[in-house]
């Protein structure tokens, strides 16, 4: 389809996507909304304040960037090594 579709047509349709969001992201907006609902009539209203739908949309920006900053265990064991380096001295092998 996307190989037929000429230039205006896209643009029609991602105007269109812009008023009227479709697709996943309209499930993931009817999902959280859902559960901010669930979330809100189960809530101590005296303790805590309503919850929005947005407060339940994934951000997978986010968790991209999350997952490119994660280290390996490779990294995390060196860090480890060398903090316990910095803290107790370097510890001499026989």
């Amino acid at each position: 389809m996307a190989n037929q579709m000429d230039v205006r047509l896209l643009q029609a349709w991602m105007a269109y996507a812009a008023i009227e969001p479709f697709g996943e992201e309209r499930a993931d907006l009817r999902n959280a909304m859902m559960m901010a609902l669930t979330t809100n009539v189960h809530r101590d209203h005296k303790k805590s304040s309503a919850a929005k739908a947005q407060d339940f949309m994934p951000d997978f920006e986010k968790a991209a960037l999350q997952e490119q900053n994660r280290r390996t265990p490779a990294e995390v064991w060196s860090a480890l090594k060398n903090r316990v380096k910095r803290t107790f001295g370097a510890r001499e092998t026989k």
